[in-house]
């Protein structure tokens, strides 16, 4: 099994929903429970990233990144050449089974001895591509990204980038970000960490496709958007804290005058 849905076993109607989706195109999936943050499973933390709790990443982003990253090691265990990670609020393409109900012609477009991590979904961001040689596939292709992309919603990855990427996490002193921006920002400035486009995308999220008709709100895109209204309230704090030592310092320097 390549195909794999992280989800939170308690959430039966994020589940039906996949179900539905997936089973209208036949496409063969299974759940993965999805990893939830605390003291029980602090020790699983400690063996994959040691570093995730120096963070300020919320509860829902530490067990989306664990999530990703178990699959990871699930997809080594098992030895699968590559594993095809979805999230549990996506809506499929109607030629989502073309690609993902059999892999022969990832097989014969990519190495997958090699590293890689291909997108399947988008996030209607525009981001900076390169063209590649690549041979179009349901009149899809595939350019390597060159740019910011954000989402981990639907992607391929090798099992020689799963093995590479567990391992830099491993160290006490990697710098933990989200796991898409680690993905697909960070990582994108070093040439040995490729990721690839399907275009047109085959994945959307429910809250991107339908921003004002959501049914299937994201937690993480909730907790992200508190965070940074929070740290926008931490600078605006600061501002004010400058502006009234400055203004103490003037005040006396006039008074001295």
């Amino acid at each position: 099994m390549f195909n794999h849905v992280i989800s939170l076993k308690s959430s039966v109607e994020r589940r039906q929903h996949i179900e539905k989706y997936f089973g209208e195109q036949n496409i063969p999936y299974s759940f993965f429970n999805a990893f939830q943050p605390n003291e029980e499973n602090e020790h699983i933390i400690q063996q994959y990233v040691p570093s995730l709790n120096k963070t300020d990443l919320t509860i829902g982003e530490k067990g989306c990144f664990m999530s990703h990253v178990l699959l990871w090691q699930k997809c080594i265990d098992e030895n699968l050449p590559f594993i095809a990670i979805f999230e549990d609020d996506i809506i499929l393409s109607p030629v989502a089974h073309q690609f993902l109900g059999q892999y022969d012609w990832l097989k014969e477009r990519f190495d997958v001895n090699q590293y890689f991590i291909l997108r399947l979904e988008t996030y209607l961001m525009n981001s900076a591509y390169r063209k590649t040689k690549i041979k179009f596939f349901q009149q899809r292709c595939f350019p390597q990204l060159m740019s910011q992309q954000w989402g981990t919603a639907g992607y391929i990855i090798s099992q020689i980038a799963a093995k590479n990427l567990l391992d830099l996490f491993k160290s006490p002193y990697f710098s933990v970000e989200p796991i898409d921006v680690i993905l697909f920002e960070s990582l994108l400035k070093e040439e040995q960490y490729p990721v690839y486009q399907i275009s047109p995308a085959i994945v959307i999220q429910d809250n991107v496709l339908n921003q004002n008709n959501c049914k299937l709100t994201s937690v993480i895109s909730v907790e992200r958007a508190e965070r940074e209204r929070e740290r926008e309230r931490e600078r605006e704090r600061e501002r004010v804290k400058i502006i009234k030592k400055q203004e103490g310092i003037y005040g006396e320097v006039f008074r001295r005058k």
